[in-house]
Formats: structure tokens, sequence, C-alpha cells
């Protein structure tokens, strides 16, 4: 659970920063941090969401420059949706810091709960 929850949470925190956090984030990642979690150690069939380790890989094994030519996507810049993410980011962990782990998981579940109930109608 840990290993998969450290490649979850670094994609996700990567992808919501902005530069120069991001390229910082980047490189730690890449040349220190997945290493140093033991991530790298197991095969893909350890993993619960295979898309994410493919992304994992993908930062693991390229330099930033190598790893945006492979996505072709804008990641040097943040775009209205990731301002409203990074929004929403500020405001978890500040949660987080105020009422601990346990409450901030069932406040974001109990927001995920309600949002699905307005897309249905």
């Amino acid at each position: 659970d840990f290993i998969n929850y450290c490649v979850h949470f670094s994609l996700w925190n990567l992808n919501s920063m902005a530069e120069p956090t991001y390229t910082l984030l980047y490189n730690k990642l890449r040349d220190e941090w997945y290493k140093s979690l033991h991530v790298t150690e197991h095969p893909v069939e350890y993993f619960y969401n295979k898309h994410e380790y493919r992304e994992y890989r993908k930062v693991y094994e390229n330099t930033l420059e190598e790893y945006r030519k492979l996505t072709s996507s804008k990641i040097s810049g943040p775009t209205a949706v990731n301002r409203e993410k990074r929004g929403a980011l500020a405001r978890g962990i500040e949660c987080l810091k105020d009422n601990g782990l346990k409450y901030t998981i069932k406040r974001i579940l109990k927001e995920f709960q309600k949002g699905s109930h307005s897309r249905k109608r």
C-alpha cells in the first residue's frame, strides 16, 4: 500500500505544481526519492494503477526535457483548471494541518459524494 501511495501522491503532487517548483520536484523524484522510497524495486504487477505505474516510469527513466517530449504537453505553466486544482489542494493541505489525516479523508470523501449526486441530476 505504501509504495502505491508514494506513486499516486507523488504524481498528483507533481501535476499540481507550477514552475520552478515543478522542475525541482521532478528532478528530486527521478534522481533520489523514487529509489530511496524503494518504489523502483517492484515490477508492474505490484502496482494497483497501471496508468500511474507507466507515468512514474516515464518520470523515473527520462530527463525532464525527454519527458516533456514524450508527453507533448505544456507542463511549465498553469492552466485555469490547474489553478482551480491548486486552490483545492491548498484548502486540503490546510485541512490536513488543522484537523489531521482521518478527518481530511472523511471530508474529501464527503465532497466526492456530494459531487457525484449533483452530476446525476
